[in-house]
């Protein structure tokens, strides 16, 4: 019980194939979540294969290998030269599919942290409106072009303000190895590549949840405890992750 009388804590158990998952404050909880334990497409990026478009709707629909497919919206980036059947491009999947909707599909990949957001195939950098002293915006802006950002949009997150510049710079280059990474693979990528799989929602709620809402993530589900580590391990300092060892099942709580 001691484990959740602190507030800012994201719980994750499981029962069965179902993960049960939230954020508590001061013990109660604030957000509450339940989904299945399957691979889902949701946040994946494909190299996939344009298999007709239809300029009607402005939409081209997508082969991902596998048998999935999906769908983009050609507004979104508008109608680029040479785009056409059989033509390949790297996607990420931002919204599930449906029994009468295919999943949908952008050009533009997200790639979030905690303090950043890396863009890929967009270039720019914007900062959160919920940062609103004017000396600590040109701090944070200042710091993203001294470290650059070339290729990329980066978003400054509500997280990042007021902390020290060496812990921002270790998320950074992180998260900007891993865009540089991807982009790379993308240029040599076969038809149905995965070039990324995005971790399920409640590894990542951490990085979702704005501000200095959450500081420490807990559970008691081993496999899930390695992939947390795998996610956050780097960035202690800004998120703690423990693994839940008390007699009382963390799901009666």
């Amino acid at each position: 019980m001691k484990d959740m009388d602190q507030n800012g804590t994201i719980v994750i158990t499981r029962w069965k194939q179902i993960v049960f998952y939230g954020l508590f404050q001061d013990g109660r909880p604030v957000e509450l979540y339940v989904c299945s334990d399957i691979d889902r497409l949701l946040g994946n990026v494909y190299m996939a294969r344009i298999e007709r478009i239809v300029d009607g709707i402005s939409a081209a629909f997508l082969q991902l290998g596998g048998g999935d497919k999906a769908y983009i919206n050609l507004k979104e980036r508008g109608r680029e030269p040479g785009l056409k059947a059989g033509s390949l491009l790297p996607v990420q999947i931002v919204k599930e599919g449906t029994k009468t909707k295919l999943p949908r599909a952008s050009r533009y990949i997200d790639l979030p942290g905690i303090c950043f957001s890396f863009i890929l195939y967009e270039e720019g950098l914007r900062l959160s409106k919920k940062i609103t002293d004017p000396d600590e915006r040109k701090r944070l802006s200042d710091l993203v072009r001294k470290w650059g950002h070339e290729g990329f949009c980066v978003i400054i997150r509500t997280r990042a303000e007021g902390l020290d510049e060496e812990t921002l710079k270790r998320e950074y280059e992180a998260l900007r190895q891993k865009a540089l990474k991807l982009t790379k693979s993308a240029e040599h990528a076969a038809y149905g590549s995965l070039l990324h799989e995005r971790p399920p929602h409640y590894i990542l709620l951490g990085e979702e949840i704005s501000g200095n809402a959450v500081d420490r993530i807990l559970t008691d589900q081993e496999d899930i405890y390695r992939k947390l580590l795998t996610q956050y391990g780097m960035r202690e300092d800004l998120l703690t992750v423990s693994y839940y060892e008390d007699d009382y099942p963390l799901d009666k709580l």
